[in-house]
């Protein structure tokens, strides 16, 4: 027989074991021993049967018990396997996390639509980075990579804060910043009460970031009156740089800096969508 279990649950036999001892050195008094040896016996039954409980689970059932790979959720859109498996959604060996997110928020028009703040840029597919934010596993993938991409070009301590387009990706630009522990900046298109910035921070060195940098007109924008206010912004971040745009020129002339995680034009979204629409295909 397997006596391990007894060395599973060691509180209850002291308390048996003083309940045996009190009713011997109380014979004399039969009715105080009677309920000493009672009391042993109780303790001494619950530590067996908590023994057994104990040992019927070893080791190696508890590891057994774990969450297995195959039943955690999925990181792409933050459902069991099963559901993407049912609803035909890529696995992971197929389709990045980042490519997966920007193909569910792919739009394309059979007509080249206007895009920027300008309007000057045509193409026939958009990037609706402000609708991938409002998913928290997308804002995740979104706002992780770009905070790489920011620790990798610069050195994140030599600045203040993060200035932000409020007509741009603020709720992007705010879960950078918390990643990054920066303060944010938030540059109105209005001046509300004849101030066009929203922090509590007023100057020192900043972080220009938005979503998508198509024609360069909101970035100059921001950087500008950012300036005016008594920031030093010289570096923009953001994650697509429309290929067809001419951002990186614009930026240039205003002395700043565009640094992009990813550039990207018409082409490459058409790519982008057919390597997704195959991979949520089983076996495409």
């Amino acid at each position: 027989m397997d006596w391990q279990w007894l060395q599973k649950v060691r509180g209850p036999f002291p308390v048996a074991l003083g309940g045996i001892l009190g009713a011997v050195m109380l014979k004399d008094q039969p009715l105080l021993a009677g309920g000493s040896l009672l009391l042993g016996a109780l303790a001494f039954l619950y530590g067996v049967l908590q023994g057994r409980r104990t040992g019927d689970v070893s080791p190696p059932a508890v590891e057994a018990a774990e969450e297995s790979p195959a039943e955690k959720k999925s990181h792409f859109v933050d459902v069991a396997p099963e559901q993407v498996a049912k609803e035909g959604f890529p696995t992971p060996n197929e389709v990045s996390p980042i490519e997966w997110v920007m193909f569910l928020h792919l739009k394309k028009s059979d007509t080249p639509q206007t895009l920027g703040k300008s309007g000057a840029v045509k193409a026939s597919y958009s990037l609706d980075l402000r609708e991938a934010v409002l998913t928290e596993a997308h804002l995740k993938v979104l706002a992780e990579i770009l905070a790489e991409s920011i620790n990798e070009n610069i050195i994140v301590k030599n600045y203040h804060a993060l200035i932000l387009p409020k007509s741009g990706n603020p709720i992007l630009g705010l879960t950078v910043a918390q990643i990054l522990k920066l303060p944010s900046v938030v540059i109105r298109d209005s001046p509300l009460d004849g101030q066009y910035v929203e922090s509590a921070v007023t100057h020192g060195r900043g972080l220009l970031l938005d979503d998508v940098g198509t024609d360069g007109e909101l970035l100059v924008e921001t950087a500008s009156r950012a300036r005016e206010a008594g920031f030093i912004v010289r570096e923009a971040f953001v994650f697509v740089e429309r290929s067809e745009g001419s951002a990186r020129t614009k930026l240039d002339e205003h002395r700043l800096n565009l640094n992009a995680v990813l550039k990207l034009g018409d082409a490459d979204f058409a790519a982008l969508e057919s390597k997704a629409r195959q991979a949520a295909v089983p076996g495409g």
